[in-house]
């Protein structure tokens, strides 16, 4: 019984992160993906196809700061 919830909630975990990743995605205009580690740690990538795109994507998230 322990298992199933831990297996619930890193299907939960899954979820959100899918989730973040897709609405993130929407606002940048690119793909992006994000990297969890049970830990709690992990990485976010932004996917970008040239130099504009990269510029376009730094002042959304300056805009942000």
């Amino acid at each position: 019984e322990i298992r199933l919830s831990l297996v619930g909630s890193e299907m939960c975990i899954r979820d959100s992160i899918k989730r973040m990743e897709n609405e993130l995605s929407d606002r940048f205009g690119t793909n992006i993906s994000i990297s969890h580690k049970q830990s709690g740690k992990g990485s976010i990538n932004f996917k970008y196809t040239n130099l504009d795109d990269l510029e376009r994507i730094i002042k959304k998230l300056k805009l942000l700061g």
